[in-house]
């Protein structure tokens, strides 16, 4: 009777595991959007600032600099070309056939620099610099060596892109009364 009894057991349980009842189907969709890193430039980016006095300097317009990624992120400038001559080259400080090239990011709208706010925290180089800009004014603006010390800007944020230029105080070489030209690489990036 006992062994009987295990069978019915075993069979009931059996036969309640074999039919499940299945509830109503529920769909999930899943939405993604990749985020994309990216600026535009408006203006004039072949600046041309004519002729200049031997050690004298001067500011050039602006170009407007809009985030049109979806993300915040950074900026950053380099010289890419110090002279298409191979003569000149970029320096902290102007002297014979080497120049000094600055840069400030300021917000739209804010009043455009003027040659008193550039400082050495604003003189570009060949490896890449960031800026940082707390305040959004000239006065704050300053270029730094890692992406991690920059201030990052939102999407759609418009900035005004000015630079300063200091001449060779003497120019020397075959290409004295040529014209020189240095060439930027403006990237972004996140942090």
């Amino acid at each position: 009777m006992a062994r009987h009894a295990l069978v019915v057991s075993l069979a009931l349980l059996l036969g309640l595991s074999g039919a499940a009842f299945a509830g109503p189907t529920q769909e999930i969709t899943v939405t993604v959007t990749v985020e994309y890193i990216s600026v535009s430039l408006t203006g004039d980016l072949t600046l041309d600032l004519g002729q200049i006095v031997a050690g004298e300097s001067k500011l050039s317009s602006a170009i407007v600099v809009q985030n049109d990624g979806t993300t915040a992120e950074n900026i950053s400038l380099r010289i890419t070309d110090e002279d298409d001559r191979d003569v000149w080259t970029r320096g902290d400080a102007p002297a014979e056939n080497v120049y000094v090239l600055s840069s400030i990011l300021v917000n739209d709208g804010e009043d455009d620099p003027v040659a008193g706010d550039y400082g050495a925290n604003d003189i570009l180089a060949t490896a890449a610099k960031y800026w940082k800009n707390d305040t959004g004014a000239a006065a704050g603006s300053e270029l730094v060596a890692n992406v991690a010390d920059a201030t990052a800007f939102a999407p759609d944020a418009i900035r005004n892109l000015m630079f300063l230029y200091t001449a060779p105080t003497r120019v020397s070489g075959a290409t004295r009364t040529l014209s020189h030209t240095a060439t930027l690489e403006l990237a972004v990036e996140k942090d």
